[in-house]
């Protein structure tokens, strides 16, 4: 424990431990994961807003499609 100690103690870079950048690595990678699960949310709401929920006469296929383009995409019909 104490060879830990002193292995994150040591400077590393103009006066930064590499505790610090440790800590500046895992606080970037949260970061970025955070980030984009918030992107990822924004074009789900988004994609959602546009896509209505189907089903064909003609082949049976339910699914969600394009709001202004309903095309089944098993037979090409539209619905």
């Amino acid at each position: 424990m104490e060879e830990l100690q002193k292995l994150l103690d040591q400077i590393i870079y103009d006066g930064y431990r590499l505790r610090d950048i440790a800590l500046g690595i895992v606080l970037a990678g949260i970061f970025i994961i955070l980030l984009r699960k918030l992107i990822w949310a924004m074009k789900a709401s988004k994609t959602e807003e546009y896509s209505i929920r189907i089903k064909c006469p003609k082949c049976g296929w339910e699914g969600k499609v394009g709001k202004y383009a309903r095309i089944c995409p098993r037979c090409g019909r539209k619905v």
